[in-house]
């Protein structure tokens, strides 16, 4: 016992000599260096040194921890520990994970933290001696400038030399001018044969034609050479030879597998002809390295001709970017550029700054990133290369194509209701004629052929033909089931043998007709009540399930209704058909577009190009987006209530995951007969946020709507009309030709029973109606988990309302 008393004795006193000796030597407060050693010392040691200090493997940001002096000076970042201010401190805020986040393996106890706040507060009192800072050596870029390969050519007087009459121009002087100094002679002169051939190989890579040849030889004249030197220069062939060794630096047709994501370019030989022409037009080449990097920005009239230049950075591999990863790949990429332009333009490897300031050439790394956010402002997009005109009256003829399509489809749609029951009298024809169709295949596997010999035979159209023949040959029960009109026919073709040809018995041919009679006066029997049907419930709906039929006010049209209307269908009634679950197509009517997880920026209408990476959206997706339904199966629910998965219809209205998108053809809706060409009308929604299926969970999205109409001009940027987010209007500005929601983004709607309303004024030039939801989870979440997006009660409504609808409110 007495002995550990001595043990104690002597670290007290020895502990009490050294504050006294600091104190001694630097006026220390002892009450302060005593707070170092208990509270900030200990977890230094533990938390720090093995990155920090001069015992670590390597110190982890240039910053050593380990003494007074390097604490303070701090590292890469700047400096670590300023006495007195806590809040420009890189240590304490880097503890508190507000710029870095140290110790990299878990945020120390707030209660450390603050200790270390106190001591910084008090002065940041520190009695550690000695030890070691990191010296860094700043670019001397006076001194870099000396270097040969930066500094600009100037002109020198040729060398003189002693063999003048060898010498034709400058260049020969520089040549034998070296070849003199080592003493030695130039070779002897090549003969013409041998001359024309390497001309041909230095400047177009081929040999030239026997006649080529013969026509050299036979040139007496002093320009010979030079008349093929300049028919040479003048072949397409000099382009192809030359342009290959740029197509090498860009790295044109390179393999993108095992290490990157593959990206299809089917239009990258534009940018490989391009350089081709730049060769064969004798661009200069300051010229032709700005093009590359920044022809859209040259704004003029033949500012088309040149943007496949942009081929350069469009061509590059792009990284994988799956979960975490997406911020590492968007960085690998831009170094890929970087490192790609400097090497290949600047002849430096300026990609080592990535790291660190260079260590041979007058880079930092302040440069690098420099380079690197000009390439983080660009993003890939698929422009035309050919006029503006042109652009747009190709737009103009397919909107003519697609209103004369829409025109068509419809009066055959309505002559083909008519024309069918007449054709009832050719159903014994079709049937033989499938009969014998179906016989012929046994033996032999021809449809092509077979099908020219039943219809020479019969006369009968194709298109039904084919028809009939895909139900005839059903197998399965439940394909059978559909047809139970046919039941009597699956039943006896069974019968048959399936190694026989027996479409010339005539026998069997007499029972297939008596079939088809049979089925005949079934189908002429039906026709009374067919009409009847139509005549009550209009003919778009006279089949539909008494659950899918729904009322529709005059002037008023749900948007998820649309889902089941093809753009064919007649018009009465095409609202009226109201599927539960029915999946939004492009083929619908009123739908321009459908899309799913598309990253970041998307075409919303053609040329309008919208990037929603400010709403979280990502390449994420799930689902489908579909009518009155979650999944094409439960009804949506918007009451902020438990979910009832009851599989019916709950609420009118529209399902879509996170992150999806769909926007409506105003235009083919008034087209369709629906709205006036010139109406304006109101779009509403009762309540949009998450289903209630996902009611208290962490699921979370941003809803948008936006409203556009096409560019009068592609270089005026007019094409939105308002944009709202989570239900508030939205500030909408433009760059590069794609638009974006600027100022403060609403907060994301959470599955907490939160809802919003929307009721926006839609004027008669609004073409396009764009709905999209957005992941709005943190990068390391899964943006799609339960994200059950709901718009409820969405519909478009006349303004004003028309009479009859009005009528109709009054009354009820």
């Amino acid at each position: 016992m007495s002995r550990a008393i001595n043990v104690v004795s002597t670290l007290v006193f020895f502990f009490t000599v050294l504050l006294s000796t600091l104190q001694a030597e630097e006026n220390l407060d002892p009450v302060q260096v005593e707070f170092f050693e208990t509270k900030i010392r200990p977890v230094l040691v533990q938390h720090c040194y093995s990155c920090h200090s001069l015992d670590s493997d390597a110190v982890k940001g240039g910053y050593l921890l380990d003494s007074r002096k390097a604490i303070r000076q701090g590292g890469d970042s700047g400096a670590g520990v300023v006495p007195g201010k806590p809040e420009e401190s890189l240590l304490l805020s880097a503890m508190k994970y507000e710029s870095f986040e140290m110790p990299p393996k878990g945020r120390l106890p707030d209660g450390i933290i603050k200790d270390f706040e106190t001591w910084i507060k008090n002065g940041a009192v520190d009695p550690r001696q000695g030890g070691q800072v990191i010296t860094r050596n700043s670019i001397d870029y006076a001194k870099a400038a000396e270097f040969w390969s930066f500094k600009k050519p100037v002109v020198h007087a040729a060398p003189k030399v002693r063999q003048t009459d060898w010498v034709i121009n400058n260049v020969d002087r520089y040549v034998l001018s070296q070849l003199e100094s080592n003493h030695m002679q130039p070779s002897a002169a090549a003969d013409k044969r041998t001359l024309i051939r390497r001309a041909y190989y230095d400047l177009i890579g081929l040999p030239p034609a026997p006649e080529q040849i013969l026509a050299f030889l036979n040139d007496d004249s002093s320009n010979a050479f030079s008349k093929v030197v300049e028919t040479l220069l003048a072949s397409k062939h000099y382009g192809e030879r030359w342009g290959r060794y740029w197509l090498d630096v860009a790295r044109y047709g390179g393999d993108l597998a095992h290490t990157f994501k593959a990206r299809k370019y089917p239009r990258g030989y534009l940018y490989r002809d391009w350089v081709v022409q730049s060769f064969n037009n004798d661009m200069p080449y300051n010229t032709f390295v700005k093009y590359q990097v920044a022809c859209d920005l040259i704004e003029d009239q033949k500012q088309h001709e040149r943007l496949a230049a942009l081929g350069v950075f469009a061509l590059w591999p792009v990284y994988y970017a799956e979960n975490v990863e997406k911020a590492k790949a968007a960085a690998d990429e831009w170094d890929d550029r970087i490192d790609t332009v400097s090497r290949g333009v600047l002849g430096l490897t300026v990609s080592c700054a990535r790291c660190h300031d260079h260590k041979y050439d007058p880079i930092s790394t302040s440069d690098y990133y420099g380079l690197a956010g000009l390439f983080a402002s660009t993003n890939y997009q698929e422009r035309p290369v050919v006029s503006p005109e042109v652009v747009q009256s190709r737009a103009f003829k397919d909107l003519q194509v697609k209103d004369k399509e829409l025109e068509i489809n419809r009066v055959l749609a309505e002559v083909g209701r008519e024309l069918r029951p007449s054709l009832t009298s050719e159903i014994p024809k079709y049937l033989v004629a499938g009969f014998k169709f179906l016989e012929r295949q046994k033996v032999e596997n021809a449809a092509k052929k077979n099908y020219e010999s039943v219809l020479k035979d019969s006369g009968l159209s194709e298109t039904l033909l084919k028809r009939w023949v895909a139900i005839l040959q059903f197998k399965k029960p439940v394909q059978r089931g559909t047809r139970p009109q046919l039941a009597d026919w699956y039943a006896w073709v069974d019968t048959l043998p399936q190694d026989t040809n027996q479409s010339a018995n005539e026998m069997l041919l007499q029972k297939v007709s008596g079939l088809g009679l049979a089925l005949q006066q079934q189908v002429e029997s039906k026709l009374a009540d067919r009409q009847k049907l139509f005549g009550l419930f209009g003919e778009n709906v006279a089949f539909v399930k008494q659950e899918d039929v729904a009322k529709v006010r005059p002037g008023v049209i749900p948007l998820g209704n649309l889902f089941d209307d093809g753009k064919t269908l007649p018009l009465n009634g095409a609202l009226a058909s109201d599927a539960l679950g029915a999946a939004a197509e492009p083929t619908d009517l009123g739908v321009l577009k459908t899309a799913f997880g598309w990253g970041e920026r998307i075409h919303i209408g053609p040329d309008i190009d919208f990037d929603f990476v400010h709403l979280g959206a990502d390449g994420n997706a799930y689902g489908k987006i579909t009518n009155d339904a979650w999944l094409e199966k439960n009804g949506i629910s918007t009451q902020g209530e438990a979910y009832r998965a009851s599989g019916k219809r709950d609420e009118q209205g529209i399902g879509m995951h996170a992150n999806a998108l769909v926007t409506f053809d105003l235009d083919e809706i008034r087209k369709a007969g629906l709205f006036p060409q010139d109406q304006a009308f109101r779009f509403k929604v009762d309540r949009a946020g998450m289903n209630d299926d996902s009611l208290n969970s962490n699921a979370s999205a941003h809803f948008a709507v936006i409203v556009s109409k096409p560019h009068k001009d592609k270089k005026v940027m007019d094409a939105i009309l308002g944009g709202y987010v989570n239900g508030q209007e939205m500030q909408i500005t433009y760059s590069d030709f794609t638009y974006y929601f600027t100022g403060v983004i609403p907060p994301e709607i959470k599955a907490n029973g939160q809802f919003f309303d929307i009721d926006i004024e839609i004027s008669s030039e609004a073409k396009y109606v764009t709905l999209v939801t957005a992941g709005a989870g943190k990068p390391d979440n899964n943006t799609i988990s339960s994200d059950h997006g709901v718009w409820s009660g969405v519909l478009l409504e006349m303004n004003p309302l028309p009479k009859e609808a009005l009528a109709e409110v009054e009354v009820s």
